[in-house]
């Protein structure tokens, strides 16, 4: 059983984050990755000049939040496919930290974590080859 000090602390997280989320959300909606400097870059692209697994998720989220799945899909693929997961897993965790519950992890099979890496890495090395059709896969704008 969580200590009351825990759960206080939890439910301060899941508190701050039903705020911090949508003011995130709003300020991404209003100012454009492409056109705005406050947004972190990425430090792989700026060192190396190629594109990690994660360019132009902030881009695609922006386009999602504008409901253009289209150029969504055009910045970052990868992570558009991968959202929905993401998303279950955040709001599983924000309710259970919301009520003071533990969460119930469900042990994944052990070839789901070498799939997904192994799609990873194959999507960071194709998506950084010149030759087409996997140059669609860099960030670009349609």
């Amino acid at each position: 059983m969580p200590s009351s000090r825990s759960t206080a602390t939890r439910r301060w997280f899941a508190i701050a984050a039903a705020v911090g989320v949508p003011a995130a959300a709003v300020v991404l909606y209003w100012f454009p990755p492409t056109e705005s400097s406050f947004y972190p870059r990425c430090l792989f692209h700026t060192l190396t000049a190629l594109h990690c697994p994660g360019c132009g998720a902030t881009r695609c989220l922006h386009a999602l939040l504008h409901g253009d799945l289209r150029q969504a899909a055009a910045y970052n693929v990868l992570f558009l496919l991968i959202l929905p997961f993401i998303f279950f897993n955040l709001v599983q965790t924000w309710a259970a930290a919301l009520t003071g519950k533990r969460r119930k992890f469900r042990p994944s099979p052990s070839w789901s974590l070498a799939l997904l890496s192994g799609i990873i890495m194959a999507f960071w090395i194709l998506r950084n080859l010149s030759l087409p059709p996997f140059n669609l896969l860099a960030p670009h704008t349609l």
